[in-house]
């Protein structure tokens, strides 16, 4: 019997001397089945979004936004939390130990990051506190890392999850 190190091991070489016929695979069955992978992204999409909005609370955005901005963002240190002009950029600024943070909310389960709020923030050299707060307000998800911001499309999966109190 093998030890879970062993295992780990075994995988892990076996994954190395098979990595080129492995990805030979992949790109056929990728070429060969486009649609149904299509469809099974769809179908896991849409039972991701169905389940992510179960039991969602009407005007659920606004009412995340001051839960963030009045309970969460005080809890963790977070002072000077101002609220911009509706047309601004951000959901929010707040101040840490003297840096300025940019914070962005939503109730989506993603979010497409626009290019000009990148330019923005690494224009200021902000850093950006990304909220992913579930509809029905009972938890949220937190991503604080710029390094994980590379992307333009993001998921409430990347962050870490929170309860609200």
């Amino acid at each position: 019997m093998m030890t879970q190190e062993q295992r780990k091991e075994y995988m892990k070489n076996w994954r190395q001397s098979n990595k080129e016929e492995t990805s030979k695979y992949k790109r056929n069955y990728k070429a060969k089945n486009t649609l149904k992978i299509k469809k099974y992204k769809e179908n896991y999409r849409l039972k991701n979004r169905i389940k992510w909005c179960e039991g969602a609370i009407e005007k659920s955005d606004v009412k995340a936004e001051v839960i963030i901005r009045t309970k969460i963002l005080p809890s963790l240190g977070y002072t000077d939390i101002y609220k911009p002009t509706e047309r601004f950029c951000f959901d929010a600024l707040c101040k840490k130990n003297n840096q300025i943070y940019a914070i962005e909310i939503t109730t989506s389960p993603d979010k497409i990051f626009r290019k000009h709020k990148n330019e923005f923030m690494n224009y200021f050299k902000l850093p950006l506190l990304l909220f992913f707060v579930r509809p029905n307000l009972s938890e949220y998800w937190l991503i604080s890392e710029r390094g994980k911001l590379s992307n333009r499309t993001f998921n409430y999966k990347q962050g870490r999850k929170f309860q609200i109190f």
